[in-house]
């Protein structure tokens, strides 16, 4: 098994990440430097995973100036976003940038840093399962609109916005035809993020 370099694959989550939100009606997205900005007034969370308030300059391969940083700032000053998140893991400058952001006041967030679990190919073996995966599109989606909303609860728009999109799959595990639980993949240029 070869060795995966967290730079590229930082990379390759980061070019995900940023077609996950292009497909988004209700986010505004900025590339700067490299990275990206996303703004949605209205979408915080205490968590990182949530809140769709964030700069993202994971495997960012351009080098980041502290101006660009401090642009950053002032996008969500300006914005009126109050809670926001610099993911940087992994990138080159991680530790450069951290010093920018401790002298702005920012606190490193204490839970689970990304990629959580990272897939080196081949075959996976079978499992015994008596659930049904499948993937679904729109009309399935609305047809289980309630599950899907309970589940997601205020990040539902996440899910939906990958049905039928390119690069994009949402599945639905069935337990004798009614949904049990649902997720979203996206892929994009030999990454995935469920």
């Amino acid at each position: 098994m070869s060795r995966v370099d967290p730079i590229d694959c930082g990379r390759r989550v980061m070019g995900l990440r940023r077609e996950a939100v292009v497909v988004r009606d209700d986010l505004e997205l900025t590339d700067l430097a490299g990275g990206f900005v996303v703004r949605g007034p209205g979408k915080e969370s205490p968590y990182p995973s949530a809140n769709q308030n964030r700069a993202e300059f994971v495997g960012c391969g351009e080098a980041i100036a502290e101006g660009d940083f401090l642009t950053v700032v002032d996008h969500f000053d300006r914005g009126g976003v109050d809670r926001w998140f610099f993911w940087l893991s992994p990138c080159a400058q991680m530790e450069e940038i951290r010093t920018w952001l401790t002298a702005a006041g920012m606190k490193r967030f204490g839970g689970t840093g990304y990629p959580t679990l990272v897939y080196p190919g081949g075959a996976i073996s079978d499992h015994d399962t008596t659930l049904t995966i499948v993937s679904v599109g729109v009309e399935d989606l609305e047809r289980h609109s309630e599950f899907v909303k309970d589940l997601y609860g205020p990040y539902v728009d996440h899910l939906t916005s990958m049905a039928g999109r390119e690069g994009f799959r949402v599945y639905l595990a069935l337990d004798d035809g009614e949904p049990v639980a649902a997720a979203g993949l996206g892929t994009h240029e030999g990454a995935g993020g469920l």
